[in-house]
């Protein structure tokens, strides 16, 4: 029965749709998506087959950064615009959601840090309830020291629950966070279940940053 309860309530849930945190810069490429620290450009913005993809850090303002202070709780920001033009919406395919990679962060030499977050569980019952309209942006945030909490329900995004790690704050040097993945949307129009899905190349993302 508590099953079927949080099945009901993700059917129902809103997809978020907001504005961007991380403000667009008039350059829209990065050599290979990359974000050194100390440049200006402090975004990374990807658009792509009816897609645009953006990814940035946020500092405690809510503003792109790459130097943080120490004890800051910066946040990850991801979203995805719909702009294909051959459908009025379409739909959020959610499987980007458990790259293990997304949000993780290493040391300048590669080692692991950690993640904000562990995956609890996705309801892949359908993707077409993540309505996304033309013109639309869907985006999600997760600070570094998510807070483990005993309510489970707490973060989740589309289909997916997550647990805080209640990270501890980063020491004062230098890190990245990077993935790689391909991103999709489907079509509502003839029917789902003709699988005709938009979907990007493997896009690689890679942000560096340093805490002071």
């Amino acid at each position: 029965m508590k099953n079927l309860i949080k099945i009901i309530f993700i059917l129902a849930y809103p997809v978020l749709l907001t504005n961007s945190g991380c403000s667009k810069s008039p350059e829209k490429s990065i050599a290979n998506n990359v974000i050194t620290v100390n440049v200006k450009q402090k975004v990374i913005n990807v658009q792509q087959k009816g897609l645009e993809i953006t990814f940035c850090l946020l500092n405690e303002q809510g503003q792109p950064a790459t130097v943080f202070r120490q004890g800051e709780n910066f946040k990850f920001y991801l979203a995805i615009k719909n702009n294909v033009k051959d459908y009025d919406s379409m739909y959020i395919v959610s499987s980007f959601l458990a790259n293990p990679d997304l949000f993780r962060v290493h040391d300048e030499n590669g080692t692991i840090i950690g993640s904000p977050w562990k995956l609890g569980f996705c309801y892949y019952v359908t993707d077409v309830v993540n309505k996304l309209n033309r013109g639309k942006e869907w985006s999600m945030e997760s600070s570094w020291q998510e807070k483990q909490t005993n309510d489970s329900t707490e973060m989740h995004f589309l289909q997916c629950y997550f647990h805080g790690l209640d990270q501890p704050m980063l020491a004062p040097g230098k890190y990245y966070t990077s993935f790689s993945q391909q991103f999709s949307i489907g079509a509502y129009h003839p029917h789902p279940s003709t699988g005709y899905i938009v979907r990007t190349d493997t896009l690689n993302f890679k942000i560096n940053f340093e805490i002071k």
